[in-house]
């Protein structure tokens, strides 16, 4: 019987260590940072009247979180191709409908001044709204037409932008802590865009060596 080699070699081990910590990472933002907003008066405190939109989004976003490794498991996918496809079009339409629903969150209301719109929050989450759409919506296309690896791809991507969410809350913990003042703007750019680009240095730079 052929081994997994993510199984058997010291890589692989790194390999599920590192998921083991993302994890339990992804599970403790969900829980001390996502679920407070299910309490309308909180998210009325911090979004105003933007409060139900919030929780809708922060909903979006959990299910997308939680049902995106499904789709990894090589055993679901062959024993339940056709919950896989189901989960698959659940995930599609959870990035999208929670991009869409932030756009309308961080985009300034009419009244607001020019000056006082912050280009490089908005911006940086604006274009985080627009890669999480992207991809998953390549990877529906990708399948579509019967092109699995790169639906596989796709989907790699897809879950990265997807644990944004992640990266942010804690490189922003983090900068914080070390008094850097800009840490939101700035992790509202680099919580998806350097994530992204090791992920396709990892993806394009096996292909080397297959």
């Amino acid at each position: 019987m052929k081994t997994s080699l993510i199984s058997t070699t010291p890589l692989g081990y790194v390999y599920k260590i590192l998921i083991l910590v993302i994890g339990i990472t992804t599970l403790y933002f969900i829980y001390t940072r996502a679920l407070p907003y299910f309490n309308f008066e909180f998210a009325q405190m911090h979004y105003g009247t933007k409060a139900l939109f919030i929780i809708l989004h922060v909903a979006f976003g959990i299910i997308a979180t939680l049902i995106g490794p499904f789709q990894f498991i090589a055993s679901f996918r062959r024993s339940n191709l056709s919950r896989h496809r189901l989960i698959g079009k659940i995930y599609l339409l959870c990035t999208v409908f929670g991009a869409l629903v932030s756009w309308y969150i961080i985009w300034p209301a009419a009244n607001t001044p020019a000056a006082a719109v912050n280009l490089g929050w908005v911006g940086g989450l604006f274009f985080l709204g627009f890669a999480w759409i992207a991809s998953a919506v390549l990877a529906f296309m990708s399948i579509k037409n019967k092109k699995i690896e790169l639906h596989k791809e796709w989907m790699i991507r897809s879950y990265v932008i997807t644990l944004a969410f992640v990266s942010f809350r804690l490189s922003v913990d983090v900068l914080l802590s070390l008094q850097f003042k800009e840490a939101g703007v700035a992790m509202a750019w680099a919580c998806w865009a350097i994530p992204l680009l090791i992920t396709e240095i990892v993806l394009q730079g096996r292909k080397i060596y297959n």
